[in-house]
């Protein structure tokens, strides 16, 4: 369970503040839609639920635990938070960082610091399983739509130590 209690935000040399104390509850399982017009701090506030920027004010629990800029510094409470969260673009060609199916699905393990050996086992046994075995040198960008959706999950749920399941 995520929750959030008051949480604020305000950009370096900004005026106004980003995010004005935001409290809410993401309860395992469920799936939750965040909406509003630009500009309103959607992506910041992903990017605190990500651990990539820390609250100004407010706390952020994860499973009762509170999550901050220093706590995520250390190596192994960063990979063990990181199991737990990962995101999906709803545009998920936004998401990839890789020229590769291959590489894009590795790219959660790395974010991980896991050695290269099971990384590249663990690889392999998504792209047996997505059925990628013959494209996992293809462009992303010739994939078709489904499929770098899929490859979007699978780098996040790889990367969070789940599974890519059809």
């Amino acid at each position: 369970m995520i929750e959030l209690q008051n949480i604020s935000f305000q950009y370096e040399g900004s005026p106004e503040k980003a995010l004005d104390g935001i409290s809410a509850v993401f309860d395992a399982g469920k799936c939750t839609c965040i909406t509003g017009p630009n500009g309103c701090g959607k992506s910041t506030l992903f990017r605190i639920l990500l651990g990539l920027d820390a609250p100004s004010e407010g706390r952020y629990l994860l499973d009762g635990e509170e999550i901050t800029a220093a706590k995520l510094k250390n190596r192994e409470f960063s990979m063990h938070f990181h199991r737990k969260v990962g995101f999906v673009f709803q545009n998920s060609e936004v998401q990839l960082f890789t020229s590769s199916v291959e590489e894009e699905i590795a790219f959660g393990l790395r974010q991980l610091h896991l050695p290269e050996r099971e990384i590249q086992e663990r690889t392999e046994e998504f792209l047996e399983l997505r059925t990628y075995g013959a494209s996992r040198q293809s462009s992303v960008e010739h994939q078709r739509r489904r499929e770098e959706a899929d490859c979007a999950c699978c780098g996040v749920r790889n990367g969070a130590g789940g599974s890519c399941h059809r």
